[in-house]
């Protein structure tokens, strides 16, 4: 009899034990980060479409550059194939398509577009190529526009002998204008950096070749660094042929190179493809990486200091049979960043974005589909502390014509006080492992994480519940026993 009444109470106080561990489960628990006790709120799982609209669907445009548009809304620029034609969509803070136009680039229409950047009047800058007079030549070709999009003025400069190609411009602090690109010769050998200052008229006023030794050289984009001057962020293969590093480069206010620095990623290859500022100071570069020779397939994020010198890195995923390919870079504000870009082959493509703390960590992912069968997001803004703007482009069916889009969305709900999803690493398959970098060793960052571990103040609600369970049965077998 004893027995029995021992046994029924043990299963008593397990009964009782599930209870309560059920509803400390549904409660919220307080947790102490800092100092301080919060309780921890509930994260919802994946960002939310808010509204999508898509432009030129009868046409076929390939995305360029996601540009602030006029009042509180958008612009969005892209390159009209096979003529090469720059296309300007103008939108509302909503989507609505207020106005759009089609700009030939180039002396007759017969540039090679790269690039656009806002100028402060509202307008529009434009940099590419176009053929120059001796066969197999190239020189720099600039269009500037106004805020309605109508052409102001079109020139072309010769850099070298040879090929000049431009392919990032940014409006000077001190007025005017700073181009930057590649000048090589036709028949062969290395490939140099060039930059060109032009007055608002377009009229040269210096230009400045720098020798970097590099059979390869690529320059994606053109910033203003702390503190005055210019970086520059490209690839290049200098003291490793056949196989790319990123590659970043200081520039005074008159053109002269302060540094470069290299980074490496491990024995595959990478690109420089983006950079923005840091709230230290620094910046953070997104690069392309994959095998030698082939194109990108992962994504690498590389926070440096304000001399260039890396402070961390983080690799994005991605292999060869299915791409993880970053293409747009943003700063959120002080505590991370928002990586933009595709899943998939380019066929057969999703977009997606990224959000990252400031030491490169994941903290959420969200990919989406336009409806069509290849999709890829190619920059994000943010519009408000909650809300990003995503643009790309998309095509509605296998073979079709792509479409500009745009895309708003609502961050998910993450706990401040909560660890990332999980800490990203590059495939280990390639080699492409975080480290490795050219110019110095990497340092351990100054700051902690802003995402700590949350501690809780009290006992794990598994051992209250068990504790509970035992007092209760004590307390049935000894109420049997009178």
């Amino acid at each position: 009899m004893m027995i029995t009444r021992t046994l029924e109470g043990i299963l008593f106080g397990l009964l009782l034990a599930l209870l309560i561990t059920g509803a400390a489960a549904e409660g919220a628990e307080n947790v102490t980060i800092n100092g301080t006790t919060t309780a921890v709120p509930m994260a919802s799982p994946t960002a939310e479409v808010l509204w999508q609209a898509l432009y030129g669907a009868d046409s076929n445009t390939s995305f360029l550059s996601l540009l602030p548009g006029r009042g509180d809304g958008y612009l969005l620029a892209g390159i009209a194939r096979p003529s090469g034609d720059l296309v300007l969509a103008w939108t509302n803070r909503t989507g609505a398509l207020l106005d759009q136009r089609r700009v030939p680039f180039g002396p007759g229409g017969a540039g090679n577009l790269a690039a656009v950047s806002s100028n402060a009047d509202g307008g529009l800058l434009a940099v590419g190529s176009t053929r120059a007079a001796a066969p197999g030549d190239e020189d720099v070709a600039l269009l500037r526009l106004g805020a309605d999009g109508s052409i102001i003025w079109s020139r072309t400069y010769a850099i070298g002998a040879g090929v000049d190609r431009g392919t990032a411009v940014l409006p000077a602090a001190d007025g005017g204008y700073l181009v930057a690109g590649t000048t090589a010769s036709p028949t062969g050998g290395t490939t140099d950096l060039f930059l060109v200052r032009v007055d608002e008229a377009g009229g040269r006023i210096w230009h400045r070749i720098h020798s970097l030794g590099a059979g390869y050289l690529a320059v994606s984009e053109l910033g203003a660094a702390t503190g005055g001057g210019y970086l520059l962020v490209g690839s290049t293969d200098v003291g490793r042929p056949g196989a790319s590093e990123v590659l970043l480069v200081k520039i005074t206010a008159d053109g002269t190179k302060a540094w470069q620095r290299t980074y490496a990623a491990g024995v595959g290859s990478a690109r420089g493809m983006s950079l923005v500022s840091a709230s230290d100071g620094g910046s953070v570069l997104l690069a392309g990486v994959g095998s030698s020779g082939a194109d990108p397939f992962a994504s690498l994020l590389v926070g440096v200091d304000t001399d260039g010198r890396e402070r961390w890195r983080s690799g994005l995923g991605g292999n060869a049979s299915r791409p993880v390919l970053g293409h747009g870079l943003a700063t959120v504000d002080t505590r991370g960043y928002l990586l933009a870009g595709h899943v998939g082959e380019t066929t057969t493509s999703r977009s997606f974005v990224t959000r990252v703390d400031r030491n490169g960590r994941e903290a959420w992912n969200h990919t989406w589909s336009i409806g069509g069968t290849a999709d890829s997001a190619g920059a994000v803004i943010v519009s408000s502390p909650d809300r990003y703007l995503v643009a790309g482009d998309t095509v509605s069916s296998p073979g079709g014509a792509s479409a500009l889009y745009l895309v708003a969305l609502a961050a998910p709900t993450v706990a401040s006080n909560l660890t990332p999803n999980r800490t990203p690493t590059a495939p280990d398959t390639t080699g492409m492992v975080p480290g490795n970098a050219t110019s110095t060793p990497t340092a351990s960052p100054s700051t902690p994480p802003d995402t700590p571990v949350a501690t809780t103040t009290a006992a794990p609600p598994g051992v209250v519940s068990l504790f509970a369970g035992l007092v209760s049965a004590a307390l049935l077998v000894a109420s049997r026993r009178r």
